[in-house]
């Protein structure tokens, strides 16, 4: 495995390992003009387990598969916060939504979620 940095013609870059051409190790993939950014294990071009940085401050911290979010992970946007299932880029059979001090459970197909119990913290 060899490392370095890459430019991507659309102004996007990527630092880290490299293997066969792709993507492999550790490394930091930026968007163009700083449209995001994903740090973390990369595995023959496909993000495995990480963090994605959107500009807007909002953050995935978690498990990937072929490109989408998968298997475990926590995403913040602003006050509310996911903690639970990913599957397939859409919110899995079970999570947690975080408000302030409230919390929601959550149990359903990512996106017909239905709720369990609401409680204050």
């Amino acid at each position: 495995m060899t490392g370095g940095r890459f430019d991507f013609d659309d102004g996007g870059t990527y630092c880290g390992g490299w293997e066969d051409g792709k993507a492999h190790g550790h490394g930091i993939c930026t968007g163009p003009k700083g449209q995001g950014e994903y740090a973390g294990s990369w595995s023959h071009g496909f993000e495995i387990v990480g963090v994605y940085t959107w500009p807007s401050g909002n953050t995935y911290k978690g498990y990937w598969s072929q490109g989408k979010r998968h298997g475990l992970g926590v995403e913040n946007k602003g006050r509310w916060i996911y903690r639970g299932e990913w599957s397939h880029g859409f919110k899995g059979r079970y999570g947690c939504i975080s408000f302030g001090n409230y919390r929601l459970l959550l149990a359903g197909s990512g996106r017909s979620e239905t709720p369990l119990q609401w409680h204050h913290a």
